[in-house]
């Protein structure tokens, strides 16, 4: 009886541990395409599309923009402000690999993977790799030290890196308006 109250417990351990790791949405850039759990944040970058996919629970604050944090999940989408409201459209999603202390960012990291094109992204990933797999991508002008920001023409990320530039910190992805 011992043991299958140990093994019980350690399955449910095990099963609890799994369904927190496949809560975080699949992300995609591919062929100019970006997804959210198969939700195309399509042309018009629309908030209500990606709120939609990640659910409502994000804590939401007023500002040069309104950030909707998704503290569960190391997400913060960025919508453009209109007369302190906000518009319908997203300037910019973050995915933040290590938390950061400030009143927008999550409280906790994305603990999952993103595709673009032929990069795996995770918190492991270094400079070199990023600019060996995206090589295709155009390198721009980054307003940060230890980043780099890429651009394919319809989209542009920001990858932040540690101070030895090893282990990266957060993506910003957004939609080029040039």
């Amino acid at each position: 009886m011992k043991k299958f109250f140990v093994f019980a417990t350690l399955l449910l351990l095990a099963s609890s541990l799994f369904a927190q790791s496949s809560d975080f949405p699949d992300v995609i850039i591919k062929k100019k395409k970006f997804m959210i759990n198969d939700v195309s944040v399509g042309a018009d970058w629309s908030v209500t599309d990606v709120i939609g996919t990640l659910g409502n629970n994000a804590r939401v604050r007023a500002g040069y923009n309104i950030t909707h944090t998704y503290d569960d999940l190391g997400i913060v989408v960025f919508e453009k402000a209109l007369d302190k409201k906000g518009s319908g459209m997203i300037n910019e999603i973050q995915f933040h690999f290590i938390p950061i202390v400030n009143e927008v960012a999550p409280k906790w990291g994305f603990r999952s993977e993103i595709k673009i094109d032929k990069l795996t992204v995770r918190k492991d990933l270094d400079k070199a790799t990023v600019l060996k797999k995206l090589s295709k991508w155009k390198q721009t002008d980054s307003y940060l030290e230890h980043s780099i920001r890429l651009d394919n023409g319809m989209y542009y990320i920001y990858f932040q890196f540690s101070d030895d530039e090893s282990q990266l910190q957060k993506i910003s992805i957004g939609k080029n308006t040039k």
